[in-house]
Formats: structure tokens, sequence, C-alpha cells
């Protein structure tokens, strides 16, 4: 009778033991997706994404204005457990038409800013290098529908040293106010 509780013991702490053991892809993180970049529509889908040093970058929020020729892109991304990031585009330059655009930070024939970007991970801000210009195309602009979409390319320098970023592959899709 020894012999069979000594047995039964022992099944059960091996199968205890054999409980606690799991495979690392059982971890719930490790079954997601990577991610993509949105598709480069212009539907007005309200997207917005791109690759910040190679890593794509997609919004989760995101704000839209175009007025007189000018318009303002907010986006934020919110990952479990990482400071909330942001990537603001603000283009003063009457855009009116779709095309490429070729904006320099500081216009210095009018005294005047035309393009300002800044990207925040929550420890650094980025904002544009002076006289590095940032290249947009604007792929649709429809005023009576409210859709602005296009692409971009463009490197940002960190405010409190020289560290660059680059950001490419960007697309937005979006409807605005």
């Amino acid at each position: 009778m020894k012999k069979i509780n000594i047995i039964s013991l022992l099944l059960l702490i091996s199968g205890l033991l054999t409980m606690n053991l799991h495979c690392e892809k059982d971890r719930p993180e490790d079954n997601k997706l990577p991610a993509v970049l949105p598709p480069a529509t212009t539907i007005g889908a309200n997207t917005f994404g791109c690759e910040i040093n190679g890593v794509v970058w997609n919004a989760t929020e995101l704000n839209a204005d175009y007025w007189n020729g000018d318009f303002l892109l907010n986006t934020w991304r919110k990952e479990a457990h990482k400071n909330q990031q942001y990537l603001y585009i603000q283009v003063a330059k009457h855009l009116f038409d779709t095309g490429y655009y070729e904006l320099v930070y500081f216009d210095t024939s009018s005294n005047t800013r035309q393009i300002y970007t800044l990207y925040s991970d929550g420890n650094k801000e980025y904002e544009n290098p002076s006289g590095e210009p940032i290249k947009i195309k604007i792929t649709r602009l429809d005023s009576i529908q409210g859709i602005l979409s296009g692409r971009f390319d463009f490197d940002l320098k960190a405010k409190l040293s020289s560290e660059l970023i680059q950001v490419r592959n960007g697309r937005f899709d979006v409807k605005y106010k």
C-alpha cells in the first residue's frame, strides 16, 4: 500500500510540475502580428503611419485641420507600459493642389516658417533640423468632402543633442474639419 501512495504522490508532483511548464510561444504578446503601415489610400480613412528609424509607427488617434491652404496633423500613439508618443506636422505654406512640395523650416526669403514637425517619445523631443527640406506629396486634396491624403519623408533632430532620427514611408489619409 505504501508503494501505491508513493507512486501516486510522484505522479501528482510530476503532473503539477508539468502544468507549470509552458512554451515561450504561449505568451499572448508573442502572438501579435507584426506592425504594418496603413495602406496609402485617398478615401478619408483617418489613417496615419510611418517608419521611425525603420520601426513602424501607426497613430492610434489623430486630429486633422485644413484652412486657407495650410494644414495641421496631430497624431498620438499609446502602447501598453510605454509613454505616449506624438508626431505633429504643421504646414504653413499655401497648398491648394496635389503634387510634390519641398518645404523648409524657415524660409529666409519671406521670413516665415513653411513647415514645423515635432516627434516626442516621452523621453526626447525631435524637430526638423534647420535648413533641411521636408518632402511631402499631396495625393488628394478635396475641399468638398474634406479629405487630405499624402506621403512624406524627413529627418528630425533631437532638441538637446545632435541625434537624428529618420522618418520614412510616411502616409496619411484624413478627414479634416
